[in-house]
């Protein structure tokens, strides 16, 4: 995290609506740029089970492959 990235203004030759001439110059808070596209999409998940033909009583393992990291995820 940058704490330099400001924009300051001088305002030496400025004046406001009332006529006032500025002093000095005025600078911005930091702030921060996010230069990563958004992410539209979201996640997309791949279920498999083990057996997908199961009868009464039996059970199988299930397995669930994201595209990407997720959070949060209760299974």
């Amino acid at each position: 995290n940058d704490t330099t990235n400001t924009i300051s203004v001088n305002l030496t030759g400025l004046t406001d609506d009332a006529g006032n001439a500025g002093v000095g110059n005025a600078s911005s808070a930091n702030y921060t740029v996010n230069t990563r596209p958004a992410d539209t999409t979201g996640p997309t998940a791949t279920i498999t089970l083990a057996d997908s033909a199961l009868t009464v009583g039996e059970t199988t393992a299930v397995t669930f492959r994201f595209n990407e990291p997720v959070t949060n995820f209760d299974a």
